[in-house]
């Protein structure tokens, strides 16, 4: 027999693994915009937040936040291919100017 406090555990940990199971890390993309050349970089995960997304429209255009630049760009053709989170380059710091 399972103890009371046993059994409202376990069907807490059953009600959440659902929710939890979407909480991975950031898959981080390169996204080419095959009439310019140019390159971006975008992070998403399973659950698309404001820092954290790409939008893909039936459309076939994309929507998302370059990390380097911070711009949102949207694009309504483009080349996506996931890549290693070390490939993405770094969002410059801004520099201060000498007084």
């Amino acid at each position: 027999m399972i103890h009371p406090a046993r059994r409202v555990v376990l069907a807490c940990m059953a009600a959440l693994f659902p929710a939890l199971a979407g909480c991975g890390p950031c898959r981080y993309y390169q996204i080419t915009d095959p009439a310019t050349g140019r390159v971006y970089y975008t992070r998403s995960g399973p659950i698309v937040t404001e820092t954290c997304g790409l939008w893909r429209y039936d459309s076939g255009a994309v929507r998302f936040t370059d990390i380097p630049s911070g711009a949102d760009v949207t694009l309504g053709a483009s080349e996506i291919r996931e890549v290693a989170p070390a490939d993405v380059p770094a969002r410059p710091h801004p520099t201060t100017r000498p007084h």
